[in-house]
């Protein structure tokens, strides 16, 4: 089966983490790329963009930034499991369906440093990494920078050696949740709170970011946070993708004509402030139910591909 993972214009270590994650959960599912079908597991990646011509596997992906596949409810598909209940409930999923985001199983790898460096650190978005006052910044206010469009490896070594993780990505938050390490989300150029709430409540957790810089305080005067539930009332469909890009090229435009200094002092006093304010961690009990659970539909998967049963799945039968 091959392994779907987006990729676009910069890396960015939470989507390349498919490239060795699922290589050490299901190796023999993954072996052999021309057979069995398409595997969609880590990134926000649901949507109508998705390639076709293959079975398509869910396992722990979702929705967020285009609009989603209109045939879901034909042959082709195979949901094992879906990131969050904002993701089910607009792909109109039984509630059993939304489990967790893969990466939470980082910690049962054994090719981590184990390195406790004990630093504070700031993973922005990829997007965001992009504009060099960030990193600049977020020295002068005592946090170690960390450019997610490093090597994988790197970023998740940091991330679970940390004391603290300041979290625009968030595959940050949640590989620092898994390793027990606390984290506070911020938005800073990128806002993406569907997706950042569909994970935060598979975990029992509220989403509350800090905004940090010109940027994201513009953003929220336009446009205030909009507010997600998982279970009851509407689910809004996120916005396609290439808006977001759109608005992130115009803020660095906007953003560009305001003097260097001024822009950096905005997000050294915003980040220096957020680093004193309450950090989350799920509990955990709802970690591990949510990793076990997430397991049981890996085992699952396993055996129906071991079993020849995929094409069952993707029929309609009990998954």
């Amino acid at each position: 089966m091959k392994v779907y993972s987006w990729t676009g214009e910069h890396p960015n270590f939470g989507d390349d983490l498919n490239h060795f994650l699922w290589q050490f959960v299901m190796p023999e599912v993954v072996a052999d790329p021309e057979d069995g079908g398409l595997l969609i597991g880590v990134g926000t990646v649901l949507s109508n963009k998705l390639p076709i011509g293959k079975p398509r596997v869910v396992m722990g992906s979702g929705v967020g930034y285009s609009a989603v596949p209109q045939d879901l409810s034909g042959p082709g598909w195979a949901i094992y499991a879906v990131r969050g209940p904002l993701t089910a409930k607009l792909l109109n999923l039984p509630v059993g369906r939304a489990v967790v985001d893969p990466a939470v199983l980082l910690p049962t790898m054994p090719n981590w440093s184990g390195h406790k460096h004990g630093d504070a650190i700031l993973v922005p978005h990829w997007i965001t990494a992009q504009d060099s006052d960030w990193s600049w910044a977020s020295e002068k206010c005592g946090l170690k920078y960390v450019d997610p469009r490093q090597d994988p490896k790197v970023v998740i070594n940091a991330i679970a050696g940390a004391r603290l993780v300041v979290a625009e990505s968030m595959h940050a938050a949640i590989i620092a949740d898994a390793f027990r390490v606390p984290w506070i989300p911020i938005i800073g150029l990128h806002r993406a709170i569907f997706k950042w709430t569909d994970w935060t409540s598979s975990l029992s957790m509220d989403y509350q970011p800090h905004k940090i810089g010109l940027w994201a305080h513009i953003q929220h005067k336009l446009s205030p946070n909009p507010q997600f539930t998982g279970s009851g009332g509407s689910v809004a469909v996120p916005s396609d993708v290439a808006t977001k890009l759109n608005l992130a090229a115009s803020a660095r435009g906007v953003i560009g004509k305001v003097p260097s200094i001024i822009r950096r002092q905005l997000i050294i006093r915003d980040l220096s402030r957020v680093q004193n304010q309450p950090s989350q961690l799920s509990s955990d009990l709802t970690l591990r139910g949510r990793q076990k659970l997430l397991l049981e539909r890996i085992a699952q998967l396993r055996s129906d591909f071991a079993a020849g049963r995929i094409g069952r799945a993707i029929s309609g039968e009990a998954v």
